[in-house]
């Protein structure tokens, strides 16, 4: 989000956003909103849909965590960790791995707590609680410092979906509309340097 936020500003300094930041989905109409970008299933409503890209994630855990914990070796070794998530994800109790070959194994997971937004859960995994799944994006400097470990590398989550939503049927201001044609643009090579 920042370095998007830094190409809008650069290219329109005037510009006033109202960011709503937000892990339920939302009824553009009702909620008055322009633009909305949903992560995953896009679910019923009233939008059309531009789809960005995908956002990659990872699970991790702190080094500690791990260091304390009976070796996680493989995807069954899971089942009795504690595992921290979103609320609406994984909630079969269920966390689908990928393998280098393709294949999806879904495993069995613990869930020890489940929050209603991202970053809560992130700093729950940073103070050592358990392990759980981010966005790649906010594990960079964790990963680089070393405070951040990934757990079963040989495996990946599966990305989730980007999607930029817009009102079916609404006139858009010249701004909104440079806005959509910029987000077009920007986000998908933003998703793909991982920045």
């Amino acid at each position: 989000m920042p370095a998007l936020m830094k190409h809008v500003y650069r290219d329109y300094p005037a510009l006033s956003l109202d960011l709503v930041l937000n892990d339920r989905t939302l009824d553009l109409v009702t909620e008055g909103v322009d633009i909305a970008f949903r992560v995953g299933k896009l679910g019923e409503g009233a939008f059309i849909a531009y789809p960005l890209g995908f956002v990659e994630r990872l699970l991790v855990a702190t080094p500690e965590f791990l260091a304390s914990r009976e070796a996680i070796r493989s995807p069954g070794d899971m089942s009795t960790q504690p595992f921290l998530r979103v609320k609406g994800y994984f909630d079969s109790g269920e966390l689908p791995l990928e393998d280098t070959a393709g294949h999806i194994e879904i495993v069995p997971i613990h869930t020890a707590m489940t929050t209603s937004h991202w970053r809560p859960m992130f700093e729950m995994i940073l103070a050592g609680v358990g392990m759980g799944v981010v966005p790649a994006s906010a594990c960079v400097e964790g990963m680089r410092s070393g405070e951040l470990v990934r757990v079963l590398s040989s495996h990946r989550v599966p990305p989730l979906e980007l999607n930029m939503l817009i009102q079916p049927q609404r006139p858009f201001s010249p701004r909104v509309r440079a806005l959509l044609e910029l987000f077009k643009t920007l986000v998908p090579t933003i998703l793909q340097t991982g920045v």
